[in-house]
């Protein structure tokens, strides 16, 4: 199936990726904040899916790692990637574990990188109280987990989600953007 004109996408993918206009607003807001704080322009997506996101980052970001543990997932997001010329040094596919291979991968010389993120939520069904988790942790967990491997983070929630910062337990966390985009949340934190 495709997505809008561009896209190749499975049912799962067709649901969660992010809407054009949204994709740039969110890495747009990402970005600046980013760049307040670093010099490095390497993002990181931790959930790739078909690509949404991770396509647009290019447009801000020199250097744009995305990463999608779905097999069958995987190959849409590298058909697509193909597709709209993107298969380049600056724009590098991972078939792996985000979460492990950020906070296992050795931290090279220079600035931090930033990251977006985008859990699975459960979509319209999902209640206000249900927990949202990626790899079995919870997104405060996470957060903790990268602090020290990314400077800057971007997470897509639900559009009623109540993040709170005091949650986090290891890690002074600033809330640098918190705003709805489109149908979601879209906050952005200072690790």
């Amino acid at each position: 199936m495709k997505v809008g004109v561009h896209l190749k996408a499975d049912s799962e993918g067709a649901f969660s990726v992010t809407n054009a206009k949204a994709a740039v607003a969110m890495c747009s807001l990402l970005h600046k904040s980013h760049t307040l704080r670093s010099v490095n322009s390497t993002c990181i997506d931790l959930t790739a899916g078909i690509g949404g996101l991770s396509f647009k980052a290019t447009k801000l970001f020199s250097t744009v790692h995305a990463y999608e543990l779905n097999v069958d997932r995987f190959n849409l997001l590298k058909e697509n990637a193909e597709g709209k010329g993107f298969r380049t040094p600056e724009f590098e596919l991972f078939n792996e574990d985000s979460l492990a291979s950020v906070v296992n991968k050795p931290i090279l010389r220079g600035e931090l990188p930033c990251a977006i993120f985008d859990p699975p939520w459960g979509g319209l069904n999902r209640s206000k109280s249900d927990p949202i988790l990626f790899n079995g942790l919870d997104i405060y967990e996470v957060i903790n987990m990268l602090n020290g491997k990314v400077k800057t983070l971007g997470i897509k929630l639900p559009r009623d989600y109540e993040f709170d910062k005091n949650v986090v337990e290891k890690v002074e966390v600033e809330v640098l953007v918190s705003k709805v985009v489109g149908r979601q949340l879209f906050v952005v934190l200072a690790l």
